[in-house]
């Protein structure tokens, strides 16, 4: 078999395998009024494909997908309606931070940041998120503030205040 067609063939596996790990998501955001259909999820994978040649990234598994798939979907600001843009673009959020920080911030911790500007300062405004947000969120990078403990500094107006 030509090496063309058995990578063809590992593709199109992994891209069954993505599907069904991002629908398998459906048990628990039912929990909260939203649903993922088979045509969403395509349209997920589409983005995120772009989202990836875009920023000059490569990414193996669904994992930060899946995980901003989850938090969003606790989101008050969330609903059906908004739900498959708000994903592609934080998504999108998520790995222009990673070039801007050079990698030097964890997943988990560009995570947690991204979805405290969402809720807590942008109050929903991907728009706000993708513009002043990511700003600030570098920012505070750059000037050696930890993201880890993000959360727990609500009260520290350096972190919130976009007009400093």
């Amino acid at each position: 078999m030509p090496f063309f067609k058995q990578f063809n063939e590992v593709n199109v596996l992994l891209r069954k395998n993505r599907v069904q790990k991002l629908l398998d998501l459906n048990s628990g955001l039912k929990d909260h009024d939203l649903i993922l259909t088979p045509k969403n999820v395509e349209e997920i994978l589409v983005s995120r494909d772009r989202a990836l040649k875009n920023q000059g990234r490569v990414e193996l598994d669904t994992k930060v997908i899946r995980e901003i798939i989850k938090r969003l979907s606790e989101s008050s600001y969330i609903t059906q309606n908004n739900f498959l843009s708000c994903i592609n673009d934080v998504y999108e959020t998520f790995h222009f931070i990673k070039n801007e920080t050079s990698d030097f911030i964890s997943d988990e911790d560009i995570l947690a940041a991204v979805m405290v500007y969402f809720e807590k300062v942008c109050h929903g405004s991907v728009e706000l998120l993708m513009g002043k947000g990511v700003e600030k969120i570098v920012e505070n990078f750059k000037n050696q503030k930890g993201l880890a403990e993000i959360e727990k500094s609500e009260e520290e107006e350096e972190y919130w205040n976009f007009d400093k």
